[in-house]
Formats: C-alpha cells, sequence, structure tokens
C-alpha cells in the first residue's frame, strides 16, 4: 500500500523493480531471521519476478474505475 500511494504519477515499473528488490531481498530474509519463513529450496531470486507481478497486479486494481481514487489524474 506504501508503494501504490506515494508518488502515484511515478513510472509503474519502476516501483514495481523497487518493491519486487525490496521485498525479495530485504523483507523475506527479515521473515526467514525472524523464523516465520523457512524456504525450502527456495531462493530469494525466485521471488523477484513474482514480487514484481503482485505489483503490478494490485496497481491494476487500485486504479480501476469501481474504487474511489486516492490520486489525481493529471488533465492533458
Amino acid at each position: 500500500m506504501f508503494f501504490l500511494q506515494v508518488k502515484p504519477n511515478m513510472n509503474v515499473l519502476i516501483k514495481a523493480v523497487i518493491f519486487g528488490l525490496f521485498s525479495s531481498y530485504i523483507a523475506e530474509p527479515f521473515f526467514q531471521w525472524l523464523e516465520v519463513y523457512v524456504p525450502i529450496q527456495w531462493k530469494f531470486t525466485y521471488s523477484f519476478p513474482i514480487q514484481i507481478v503482485i505489483y503490478l497486479v494490485a496497481h491494476y486494481l487500485s486504479r480501476k474505475e469501481k474504487f474511489s481514487p486516492f490520486y489525481k489524474k493529471k488533465n492533458h
């Protein structure tokens, strides 16, 4: 949610890559350290493209017209 709300008009692919890097290489090792997440034959690199797809789907869903926008569309 933080990434969706901060700088909403920024390039979505750049934000998706930042989210993927953060969640794959910082959040997952942290939860592994806390022993909440125990990977079995799974490398953090495998999660990177999955996290990008998760962000892109969340971005798409948050921009649907059914939801009240938390961003302002630019008038061209």
